[in-house]
């Protein structure tokens, strides 16, 4: 294996996990958005005579812990993906992402899972831009 494939290895796997961070970003500020549009435009809605009436109060909290919150640390785990992260933090956010990906979003899986599998290229050739080169 020459140094120039590893570099392009290391390069692909920058970009893709990059890419992750960007459709992480999207679809969780949509899915948080949404999450609180629901939640403020709900109790507005004509209720339904079929339906039993579900209390807001407890539909608020649902809506918060199963949709806004998720979507929400979803959004942060992108924004932290796009930075040059290092490999412990790509490592720790693509689980969360397969986490989440697995319930809410098969796209993000996918990508999540392929972040996990490159993680050994960009490990290889990770600098920290904030230590020193040793001389």
């Amino acid at each position: 294996m020459t140094t120039e494939s590893h570099s392009e290895k290391y390069q692909t796997a920058a970009k893709f996990i990059k890419a992750t961070g960007i459709l992480s970003i999207i679809f969780g500020a949509l899915g948080a958005l949404f999450g609180i549009g629901y939640v403020l435009i709900y109790p507005h809605l004509p209720p339904d005579p079929e339906m039993t009436e579900v209390p807001v109060v407890f539909l608020a909290i649902a809506t918060t812990i199963l949709w806004i919150i998720p979507h929400a640390f979803l959004t942060v785990s992108g924004v932290q993906l796009i930075k040059h992260p290092t490999p412990s933090k790509v490592r720790a956010f693509a689980i969360v992402t397969i986490v989440i990906g697995a319930i809410w979003n098969v796209i993000l899986l996918a990508f999540a899972i392929v972040n996990l599998t490159q993680l050994r290229d960009y490990t290889a050739e990770y600098v920290d831009p904030e230590t020193p080169p040793k001389a």
